[in-house]
């Protein structure tokens, strides 16, 4: 009995750290997400296409990049926000104003900058860290109460 509420006691202190492990990482690529897309939609040469296909085939990024539109970004944050969708515009920019109906084909497709990988690494861990965030929170350990037998 007493190695039993040794392990759950282990348990409880331990387990809950993975759960805001995840919460951390999920919020942190919400923020860069929020930011970088919200820049993204507002570059001068790809954010309208952008835009425009994001609401017919992508709603998570159209959501993505109608709040960071708004999201006011302070100073050296929404300059380097800019900077990395610069970045990863400039690699994709060509192949949008060609054929902009392709312009969210194009931007999950294969990498054309370093800038363009890395969002799409973060695209991707938020939803997976979200996903694992949940699973580890409704898993977490509860508190258990061990009730002593009153039989005898």
């Amino acid at each position: 009995m007493n190695r039993a509420k040794k392990y759950l006691d282990r348990q409880r202190k331990t387990q809950p750290w993975w759960a805001i492990l995840a919460t951390g990482l999920f919020l942190f690529f919400l923020a860069y997400n929020l930011l970088v897309l919200g820049a993204l939609a507002q570059h001068p040469v790809v954010g309208e296409p952008l835009r425009r296909m994001a609401e017919s085939e992508a709603w998570i990024t159209a959501s993505y990049m109608s709040a960071g539109k708004h999201l006011p970004a302070p100073g050296a944050l929404g300059g380097w926000a800019q900077a990395e969708a610069d970045a990863i515009a400039g690699g994709i920019a060509s192949r949008i104003t060609s054929y902009p109906p392709g312009a969210i084909a194009t931007l999950f497709g294969e990498p054309a900058s370093d800038a363009q990988g890395h969002w799409q690494w973060c695209y991707r861990g938020a939803q997976i860290s979200l996903l694992a965030a949940i699973i580890l929170w409704v898993f977490s350990a509860r508190s258990v109460h061990l009730i002593a037998n009153r039989r005898g």
